[in-house]
Formats: structure tokens, sequence, C-alpha cells
């Protein structure tokens, strides 16, 4: 370039042509126009790059910053480590980052980032432009919402056959492993457990829900409040009596919302299934669980946060490997069957009121009858359903539903 531009100058200073002058100068200007344009256009890709791998960086860390028990300076240099390897990725080269800053405000949960990148330049040199700086700042708010899951597990007698019991632990286990993540803060995803047969147990809680000591495992809710999720009343929740028609009293009890792994994960280890199906029991005790009605009686950090709060994500997964077949203080006429569906599409249609997201499978069902057709009825979109006819699509209907959990918390 040096080699063409120095004739063209000499040529400029020969003062004896004004055609040759203007000549010279006509065809500089054109080579420096042209050698900055190309400079300028390898400035553009590479200011995009930055800008790109900064956008990049500040997400990063902004996630780490709300989802991971990190400290300022560990988000500040992850966020740092991301954007040079972002970098790296996006093939930046021939560049120079003169000065890189990140930001964490936890108060409004970003992570902002100021850099000055230099780039050199080829024909810019000839016009005495050594280099462009490219300031790319950027500032980005990631917010993750909380999630509450109230698990309803099916342990009727049923469930020992043919290792369904097995079956239905790995895939519950495999919910708790998939959205209780490592290092997280804590009470940012919360999990309850209610296993439910003939009834459901209380141990632990009974005191706030009924007025009689002769046993922990009750029936569902009667009186004006039934079908809702109100603050419970010692006068509604009739004690089971294990020893009466389709009676049953499961060990297994429920567990309030936590988040820690090992708790539920030992919770779910421990369950035994015995007894009919009362459906409807389980899903209004799953309902209980995560509702902010019910703040007293779980107490602490069970507490499940308000319908209003835009931040939290509440749902329910119910799976039945059967026919719900079990019901108490039903009216004259009616069957326990029809009593049971009855009463657990009330309870669906009240959660889904509140907009608790509602996720139902069936275990080995058959396929277009009627337990099919309610567990749907419940789950409002179809794509909340799932037919499971073996162990392989429990285990992928229960990772699919944590996997969509997971996925709706994420906000930027």
């Amino acid at each position: 370039m040096r080699a063409l531009v120095q004739p063209l100058k000499r040529l400029a200073s020969n003062k004896s042509g004004s055609v040759a002058i203007t000549f010279a100068i006509a065809t500089i200007a054109v080579v420096l126009t042209a050698g900055l344009a190309i400079d300028s256009g390898r400035v553009y890709n590479v200011a995009s790059k930055v800008r790109a791998a900064a956008d990049a960086a500040a997400l990063a860390g902004a996630k780490a910053l709300d989802g991971k028990a990190m400290s300022d300076d560990a988000v500040k240099a992850f966020t740092r480590n991301y954007f040079d390897v972002h970098m790296q990725n996006l093939g930046v080269t021939g560049v120079n980052i003169a000065f890189l800053k990140v930001t964490p405000d936890r108060s409004k949960s970003t992570v902002k980032i100021e850099a000055d990148v230099t780039v050199d330049t080829t024909f810019g040199r000839i016009a005495g432009i050594d280099r462009f700086t490219i300031s790319p700042d950027t500032e980005v708010e990631f917010k993750q919402k909380k999630v509450e899951l109230a698990m309803v597990l099916d342990v009727t007698g049923s469930m020992n056959d043919a290792g369904k019991l097995i079956d239905m632990k790995d895939a519950a286990t495999q919910v708790i492993n998939i959205m209780i993540e490592e290092n997280a803060k804590p009470d940012v995803v919360r999990i309850a457990i209610a296993p439910y047969s003939s009834s459901v147990n209380v141990a632990g809680f009974s005191a706030d829900i009924i007025d009689d000591e002769s046993g922990s495992c009750v029936n569902a809710r009667t009186g004006s409040d039934r079908g809702t999720d109100a603050v419970p009343n010692v006068d509604d929740f009739p004690v089971h009596n294990p020893t009466g028609t389709h009676g049953y009293c499961p060990v297994s009890r429920v567990v309030p919302l936590r988040d820690d792994k090992d708790l539920l994960t030992t919770a779910i280890t421990q369950l035994v299934a015995e007894g009919y199906t009362a459906g409807h029991t389980g899903a209004e005790w799953g309902w209980f669980l995560i509702s902010p009605q019910w703040r007293d009686v779980w107490g602490g950090s069970s507490k499940p946060e308000g319908y209003s709060d835009k931040g939290v994500i509440k749902s329910v997964l119910i799976m039945t490997d059967g026919m719900f077949n079990t019901a108490y203080n039903i009216d004259d006429g009616q069957s326990m069957e029809d009593a049971s569906y009855a009463r657990f599409q009330t309870i669906c249609a009240g959660m889904r009121a509140k907009g608790i997201k509602i996720y139902t499978v069936g275990f080995e069902i058959t396929p277009g009858g009627r337990a099919e057709t309610e567990l749907k009825a419940c789950a409002g979109p179809a794509s909340n359903y799932f037919l499971a006819s073996d162990r392989a699509a429990l285990l992928s209907a229960f990772t699919t539903i944590a996997t969509r959990l997971m996925s709706l918390r994420l906000t930027r």
C-alpha cells in the first residue's frame, strides 16, 4: 500500500501540471476511502461479536447471581471468564481488551458489563488512524421464578404389582434430582409430597387439622368448604377408620414444601403401597400443600407463597395407576367411583382457577377408559396429560414435567 501511495504523493507534489495534481489527490482519496471502508467493515464485524459476547456473559452472570449461591466476586470472575471464552468461540482475533468491568447488583438481579476493546486498523494507519475503540456497555436483568411442586403419588395396593412402586419411586426421584439443583439459592425450588390411598396420613400436622387424637389419617374434606383450599377447620376432616369399608391408613405421610434433596429422596424411598384409591383426597392434599391459605399449618420454610406473586409457579403432579374407587360421606344413590371423580373435578377446577398448573399421569391405565378421560379433564391443556404404558414411559413423563417447570422459571 505504501509503495502505491508514495509515487502518488510525489506526483501530487509535481506542480508542472494541474491535471496530474488533481488526479493524484483524487487517487489518494479513493484508495484511502476504500481502505477505510475495509477497516470499518472489519471493525463492524468485530463490534457485533464483542457485543454478542458481552450480552451472553452478562446474561450468564445474571443467571449465576440469581440462581446460585455465589459471592459477588465469584460472579464477577465467572462473568469475565464467560466473556473471554465466548470471544474465543466467536473467533474474535486482533483485538485488545483495554478495560472490562463487571458490576453485579443483587437488588435488581442485574449484571452490567462495561468494556473498551481496541481493534488495530490496516489501511487507516495511512491516514493516521491506528486503531478503533469499541465500548459495548450492556446490562442484563435475569430473575428466575420460584417453583412450588406438589407430587400427588398413588400408593395403593395395586402399585405393588409388577414393580410399579419401584418405577414410581425412580421417576419421582428423577424429578427431585432435576429440579433441586446443586448450590442453588434456598427456597427457590421446593417440592412437597402427598402419598394417598384410601386416605392421607397427616402425622405431624394433625393437631391443626383434626379434632381427634384417635389417628392421623383423614378422609376428604366435608362441610361447606368441601372442594376448596379454605383455611382448615378441625370439623372439616373426618378421621379415617382403617377397619371400615375400603379402609387403610397409609404409612407414608405428607411432606410439606422443602428444598432438601436428601429429605425428599428419603421420603420417596420409604413409600409403602397399600389400600384403595381415593384419588380426590390425594388431589386436594396436593392443593393444600401449595396453598397460601395453609401457610400457618405447614409453617417455617414450608410456607407456600401467595397466589398473586407473579414470581412463583405453582404446580401439582397427580399420578395414578387405575380407577378412583373410594369415597366417604357420599350422597344417597351415588357410587364411590362417581363421588370420587365428581369431587376430583371440582378440586382440579379450583386449582386451575387459582393459576395452578396441573400435570396428570396415568400409569398402565386403559387408554380411552374413564380413568384417562378424568385425568385429561383435570389437567386442562392436552399436553399436560401423560399416558405411561410402562416404566420407560413413566420416567419420560416425569422427566418432561420437571424439565418444563424448570424452563418456565427462566425469564429474562
